[in-house]
């Protein structure tokens, strides 16, 4: 009898180890579910510097996202929370901006003019794409091909 509830015991935890190593293996699969920026990006573009801040975002397995990033210009930051859609092909993660909302964070009466222009643009702009440089279960980095610009995300 005790070498019976030992099998079952050794069968179960082969079982529970098999359950575990049940990791995705491919890019849909581990690209999935919410990651968090690990870095602040900044880039400069027609002597303007941005930086982008706290950012998150989540892929769902209908093709949609929901994110949310803090951008500042100068003495201006807003918080923009965003949803969209996403499509993978290979490598290029292609993404669009389906709807926002716009938070002025600092910048007074400047930034609140922004605040809606802000909103339109990131709707009405065109799916831009970027390169998946690497991805594991918890490690994601992009690469936005013209800028060359790197963001690194953990899982959340």
């Amino acid at each position: 009898m005790v070498s019976l509830k030992f099998s079952a015991a050794l069968l179960l935890a082969g079982a529970a180890a098999l359950m575990g190593c049940s990791e995705p293996k491919t890019t849909d699969q581990l690209l999935l579910g919410e990651w968090e920026m690990t870095s602040d990006v900044v880039t400069t573009t027609g002597g303007e510097t941005v930086s982008m801040r706290e950012g998150e975002i989540e892929y769902k397995t209908d093709g949609t996202t929901e994110g949310e990033i803090i951008v500042q210009r100068g003495d201006m930051a807003f918080k923009i929370e965003s949803t969209g859609t996403y499509i993978l092909d290979g490598m290029t993660l292609t993404e669009k901006t389906t709807d926002a909302q716009v938070t002025v964070i600092s910048g007074g009466a400047a930034a609140e003019q922004l605040r809606d222009l802000i909103r339109q643009g990131a709707i009405a702009a065109p799916a831009a794409s970027t390169t998946i440089t690497s991805v594991t279960r918890d490690k994601l980095t992009l690469t936005e091909p013209t800028t060359s610009t790197v963001m690194v995300f953990e899982r959340d």
